[in-house]
């Protein structure tokens, strides 16, 4: 098990999510209400899309969702191939 760039930034992505979903969402800003909202929304909409590669621990957690997504290029490739509409955001927000 070394240890190199990609597996340093899905396990960051993994624990900075992890970190916000476990806070009180009623210590959430409005912006990151939205925000999780969005990232709950696009993680449901990529379970259910059978042309996108997820493994199954991605299928049930959103933080290693999320860590793959920004770290694995096959899935970056297969969800930049789909159209998504920003619904919960309206404009650029700081998240974390």
């Amino acid at each position: 098990y070394g240890l190199d760039v990609e597996t340093l930034l899905h396990e960051s992505v993994h624990a900075a999510t992890e970190h916000v979903l476990r806070q009180d969402p009623k210590t959430w800003t409005p912006q990151q209400a939205a925000a999780v909202d969005e990232l709950k929304a696009l993680w449901e909409a990529a379970k259910q899309d059978k042309s996108i590669t997820l493994s199954e621990p991605a299928t049930r957690s959103m933080s290693e969702f999320f860590a793959e997504a920004l770290t694995e290029k096959t899935i970056q490739d297969q969800l930049r191939a789909k159209p998504w509409k920003m619904y919960n955001i309206r404009k650029p927000c700081r998240t974390v």
